[in-house]
């Protein structure tokens, strides 16, 4: 909200096509939200280049390798298959939950930020973001 407030430019677009919704999860759960567009290509450089600075505050070494990001917390809502890309979103975000459930979490304030990252060089590595996080090792 405070960057919201400082740069309310940057962000006005995104209320512009905002409309409610109501999303079925797998369980039967209907859940009362919000659809908008985003720039996606935008939202996943920004967390690319959170991942790939804190692959370097980790290592001391530059990941020069591609990046793929997933969100469980956006839905694809426009698709002709987009109950089948949320499920992929979903599944493989919680396998690598389950993958990095012992990995120790990162982050000064947990409430507001948390990480947690498992380095396989040179074939890669995975960093979780955010609230799949929290609750686990630390």
């Amino acid at each position: 909200m405070r960057a919201i407030e400082r740069r309310h430019g940057t962000y006005s677009n995104f209320l512009d096509n905002y409309q409610r919704v109501m999303l079925k999860h797998p369980d039967g759960k209907v859940e009362h939200t919000a659809a908008y567009s985003i720039d996606l290509k935008r939202f996943d450089s920004v967390l690319s280049h959170i991942a790939r600075g804190l692959y370097y505050h980790h290592t001391q070494t530059k990941w020069e390798g591609a990046a793929l990001v997933m969100s469980n917390e956006l839905r694809d809502l426009s698709s002709k298959n987009s109950e089948e890309i949320n499920t992929l979103a979903d599944d493989t975000i919680e396998r690598v939950s389950a993958f990095l459930f012992d990995t120790e979490s990162y982050g000064q304030n947990p409430e507001v930020f948390s990480y947690k990252i498992h380095d396989s060089r040179p074939k890669g590595f995975v960093i979780l973001l955010g609230d799949n996080c929290s609750g686990n090792a630390s």
